[in-house]
């Protein structure tokens, strides 16, 4: 991902204009990766002139321009038309600013709100009013870096989406359009993503060298709180070399993350081990590491790390628990790493769906060919957590939050069914179990640690997708 200034242009009514040498450095500590462009200073707001020599910087300047940031509430609907990320700064017992609904005024456009205000009489609310708006230019920043952005999709068929062949993520037919669709959509978020075929990654597992494979395993070892002895050492090596292989092919197509179908091809056999060991280590090093060919999963996990440097803990939704009030998000892939720059406890096990695992019922048939090396992640406990997911084809993100609680209070050996890795989550099952929608969003969500639900609705507005708030009473 190539680091790059975003470039913001910038527009000012009298009072903030008289400000701005004063307003501008704070930001600019806050904001190191954005350049703030322009400053045009209007007289107020019917200086037609003013406007027009504005305009004319933004047409001229184009895909130079990455955002633009207005201060005072400047109604004119020539600035949204450019459909930049906008930020409207609105001052507070303003001299000349009076307040006309400005969101109103550009509904539906890429406008998110921020207020400064002189007469602050704590200077910590001061502080929360810069830091906000900050927090808000720097989400503009992240989004170009989409732009800088390549995933690799590791599958056969080429198709955006289709996950996997049992279905997991979609259970109606794909609509006529899907394909064609999605990459325009991708291409309107301006994201490249590479079909790659899975020959290119088994291809480069005999060429790994084993030396480095046997270092990589051995930290795997030696991080992990126990091996169970349902897996072992040979199994942990094979998935070290799978993902020494993985990091050869982003290394080669110059791209920043993954997202890799493992279920079918490890059941085949064409894959030795699945890609779980290698998803966690490349989220450790703050990467895209998705299995199952999840790739809305993976573009959602990409966000997360541009705007909060924090992977995500991708899985299938096994449990809405009204009686607890508690829904679990299970897999046997996640990050030991979840607030990004930390290490969570780990044992290293095998797939749930291995070869001969016991706790498959009987009408469950084997998947595995292996026993294969995954990690199970005592994630932390009572804390808050953001559940999302984008929809690139329907242009839509779900979103909920909770709290993560201690599943082993309420289920009997919670640890052992099913998936390796569960989270049980405290939310408003009644709203969740009515807008939860498999058919838009699939089976899966990210799971991200932290309380971001309102960045989250910003970055709906600045994409101009629909938001879906799954845990919302309606």
């Amino acid at each position: 991902m190539a680091a790059e200034k975003t470039r913001i242009a910038t527009v000012y009514l009298p009072a903030f204009y008289e400000k701005r040498d004063s307003i501008l450095p704070h930001l600019q500590t806050l904001c190191p990766q954005v350049e703030f462009t322009g400053h045009f200073r209007l007289n107020g707001i019917l200086d037609e002139e003013g406007k027009k020599r504005a305009l004319r910087y933004l047409d001229e300047q184009g895909e130079k321009v990455h955002g633009l940031l207005i201060f005072g509430g400047l109604q004119d609907n020539r600035f949204s038309d450019f459909n930049l990320p906008m930020i409207m700064v609105q001052g507070i017992l303003v001299p000349g600013d009076w307040q006309k609904g400005y969101e109103s005024f550009y509904r539906g456009a890429k406008i998110l709100p921020a207020a400064l205000c002189d007469l602050d009489v704590s200077s910590e609310i001061s502080e929360r009013r810069l830091q906000d708006l900050a927090r808000k230019i720097n989400m503009i920043h992240a989004l170009n870096q989409i732009k800088h952005t390549k995933l690799l999709l590791v599958q056969e068929p080429e198709v955006f989406g289709q996950y996997d062949v049992f279905g997991m993520d979609y259970h109606v037919p794909f609509p006529d359009d899907y394909v064609q669709r999605y990459a325009q959509n991708l291409q309107a978020l301006g994201l490249e993503v590479e079909h790659v075929p899975l020959n290119e990654v088994l291809n480069q597992i005999p060429l790994t060298d084993e030396k480095a494979a046997r270092q990589v395993a051995q930290k795997w070892i030696a991080d992990a709180v126990r091996v169970n002895p349902e897996t072992n050492e040979a199994e942990i090596l094979q998935a070290a070399k799978l993902y020494l292989a993985m990091k050869a092919v982003l290394q080669e197509h110059a791209a920043d993350g993954m997202a890799i179908r493992s279920l079918v091809p490890w059941s085949q056999g064409r894959l030795r081990v699945t890609t779980c060991l290698p998803n966690a280590e490349l989220n450790r090093q703050l990467k895209v590491g998705v299995c199952e060919g999840l790739l809305n999963a993976a573009i959602t996990e990409l966000f997360s790390l541009l705007l909060f440097q924090r992977p995500t803990f991708i899985g299938d939704i096994l449990g809405i628990d009204r009686q607890n009030d508690l829904i679990t998000v299970a897999h046997c892939q996640s990050p030991v790493n979840p607030h990004g720059n930390d290490l969570a406890p780990y044992e290293i096990r095998s797939h749930a769906l291995q070869k001969g695992n016991p706790m498959l019922p009987p009408f469950m048939p084997e998947i595995g060919k292996s026993l294969s090396a995954v990690v199970r992640v005592d994630l932390p406990l009572d804390e808050p957590v953001t559940i999302a997911k984008i929809s690139v084809y329907h242009q839509k993100i779900a979103l909920a939050s909770g709290r993560s609680v201690d599943g082993d209070v309420y289920y009997q050996d919670f640890k052992n069914r099913l998936c390796r890795t569960k989270l049980a989550v405290r939310l408003n099952t009644a709203a969740f179990a009515a807008r939860y929608d498999s058919a838009v969003f699939g089976v899966h969500r990210n799971v991200i640690f932290g309380d971001f639900k309102q960045e989250i609705r910003d970055l709906a507005v600045l994409l101009g997708y629909e938001l879906v708030e799954e845990d919302k009473d309606r």
